[in-house]
């Protein structure tokens, strides 16, 4: 009886408590698909591609932040889709990633932690870097880094590049960027070049809780 009774309560629990859904992206040839998102929320979208130019290829890059209104848990970025992309879906408010490319073997995802510190620059070392953040419940914001740029946080020529947070770019009604990282923030920078996905992550102790 006492097991019975347990098991019961664990059914009532997770009747209650879902187990938060993973998003799944899906590719048409003008249209993707972001499935699996909490009903009636929204999904932030960020992606590089690789487009067919006459001389070279051509680098681009599409962000967006779309409302399910219709309640069904989907969302849909109407865009020409380039084979050679790699694409984010975030859930903005369960903060659930999923990524994806109409190419999977395109697909080249690693992560890292985050050393104590970095919660308002984040450095690596590269050429050139597009980064991606969302805090649920939120907003959504972005910002490409080139070596020595305009936008890179120590604007020296050293073989890295410098991601000052409160620099990134609202994307869609997202208000404006935060000062510091915080628990629970998704940050991802992919290689324009290579599409390769580094997420990034705070570790144990890192950030306070309340940083805007």
């Amino acid at each position: 009886m006492h097991s019975r009774a347990v098991l019961s309560l664990v059914v009532a629990m997770l009747a209650g408590f879902p187990l938060l859904a993973q998003p799944v992206l899906s590719f048409q040839e003008r249209e993707v698909v972001a499935s699996q998102i909490t009903p009636g929320a929204k999904a932030a979208v960020f992606a590089i591609s690789h487009d067919p130019a006459p001389y070279q290829r051509r680098i681009s890059t599409h962000a967006s932040v779309i409302a399910d209104d219709d309640r069904d848990g989907v969302t849909r970025y109407a865009t020409e889709v380039a084979d050679a992309s790699i694409w984010i879906a975030v859930d903005v408010s369960s903060g659930q990633v999923a990524v994806g490319s109409p190419v999977p073997e395109l697909v080249k995802r690693t992560a890292e932690q985050l050393a104590p510190g970095q919660l308002r620059k984040i450095a690596r070392e590269h050429e050139y870097l597009a980064w991606f953040l969302v805090r649920p419940g939120s907003g959504a914001w972005t910002l490409t880094t080139d070596d020595s740029g305009l936008d890179d946080g120590d604007f020296a020529d050293d073989g890295k590049v410098t991601l000052t947070l409160e620099r990134m770019q609202a994307i869609s009604d997202s208000p404006s960027a935060p000062h510091e990282l915080r628990a629970g923030d998704v940050l991802v920078a992919v290689d324009p070049q290579t599409l390769a996905v580094l997420d990034l992550r705070l570790g144990n102790g890192n950030g306070n809780g309340n940083g805007k």
